[in-house]
């Protein structure tokens, strides 16, 4: 049983499904088919997926139901400190790929999901719930707000970070507040991002400019709280001048905008992936800081995780709910997110410094590792889940 369908908790069930198991995906609200007509608004959510993501999806059967004309492909990437000299730039030759990965809606990644779902005889979908999870030698059983209960080997919390299921186990959380949010909007600008994402790390927080297919570009830009709120209350001609600033007229003067929005930015990890007969994925075990795109990334690594660990599992005729498997999964996953999390967590600290003498090493650090071709492409592989 799957608890939370966004688009960790809908991937999930789908590869458990594909690998043979019943599956009920459930969740208060099941995403709504989302099929772009001519000159609809880009969704303001949008994703870098790295091509672990995108092989998984081609796996279960989605990326060829996206709308692949609003799919942007980028082929490089700058990095450049606003205090210093340093600059990182990354090319899809490093990798032998024509794209470093690619950026797609969120709309339209649960659509694609969603259509599969709907498809498979292995799937059923519920709309509600859960208010209580209790947990057996044999089984879990689940109970809903109408008095519905479901009995299950195993459980898989993808509900999200305030996550209900994660909570009723008793599952601890470790997590720092950044005390910053994240201003997002679609941007048109002068010059052309010619498929290239861009990072400016300045005072605030990280500014990422990634290409969008029409040819303007998404922003993150990541600032304290309460700057945060100023930009968001700027008319749209003030904003966009602050907003070239902040880029450094890297494309330019920014033209025109959409609506903005904002989202808080933390850093948590559960201190335990796993439960009696529950295994926690994505934003219900784990939220990294935005800076490198890679939070969407690291949840459908747990899937692939469960994917093939519960595969193989349901092939033998495990108990995909037994306890050495769960702490096989969370062997798997949670080094590598606490890893993730801690080093995304210390690049903003260290690019938040304003000291001349950290600054200085910033940028002898940057220039150094991109004179350095071996290893950014390592890196560049390690963000793509290329082994």
């Amino acid at each position: 049983m799957i608890v939370g369908a966004g688009v960790v908790g809908c991937a999930a069930a789908l590869a458990l499904a594909e690998s043979g198991c019943e599956v009920l995906l459930a969740d208060s609200r099941l995403p709504e088919a989302f099929v772009p007509r001519t000159g609809e608004e880009y969704d303001l959510r949008v994703f870098a997926l790295a091509h672990g993501s995108r092989q998984l999806l081609e796996k279960l059967g989605v990326w060829s139901l996206l709308p692949q004309a609003r799919i942007a492909h980028y082929r490089g990437m700058r990095v450049w400190d606003e205090h210093g000299s340093g600059e990182l730039e990354f090319d899809a030759s490093l990798i032998g790929e024509e794209a470093l990965g690619f950026i797609v809606e969120q709309r339209a990644l649960l659509s694609g999901l969603m259509t599969r779902l709907r498809a498979s005889p292995r799937v059923e979908l519920r709309a509600g719930a859960v208010t209580s999870m209790e947990a057996g030698a044999r089984e879990v059983e689940v109970r809903f707000p109408d008095g519905h209960e479901v009995r299950a080997q195993l459980v898989v919390a993808a509900d999200g970070a305030q996550s209900a299921l994660r909570a009723a186990a008793g599952i601890a959380v470790a997590d720092e507040d950044y005390a910053q949010r994240a201003v997002v909007a679609h941007v048109r600008t002068e010059r052309a991002h010619d498929e290239v994402a861009y990072q400016r790390f300045t005072t605030g927080g990280p500014l990422a400019l990634l290409p969008l297919a029409d040819g303007r570009v998404s922003i993150v830009w990541s600032q304290p709280s309460d700057e945060a709120s100023r930009i968001l209350s700027l008319d749209d001609h003030v904003f966009l001048d602050e907003l070239t600033a902040a880029s450094g007229g890297k494309l330019g003067r920014c033209l025109t905008t959409t609506a903005r929005a904002s989202f808080p930015l933390r850093r948590w990890q559960a201190q335990s992936f796993v439960g009696a007969r529950l295994a926690l994925a994505g934003d219900a075990a784990h939220g990294v800081h935005p800076l490198a795109g890679q939070g969407l990334n690291l949840g459908l690594q747990d899937v692939a995780a469960l994917h093939s660990l519960l595969g193989e599992a349901q092939a033998r005729g495990d108990d995909i709910g037994n306890a050495a498997l769960l702490t096989r999964y969370a062997r798997a996953r949670q080094s590598d997110n606490a890893i993730a999390g801690h080093a995304f967590g210390a690049l903003q600290h260290l690019f938040a410094s304003r000291s001349p003498l950290i600054s200085l090493a910033r940028g002898f650090g940057m220039n150094l590792v991109n004179r350095a071709t071996p290893l950014k492409r390592l890196l560049a592989e390690h963000a793509s889940a290329i082994s």
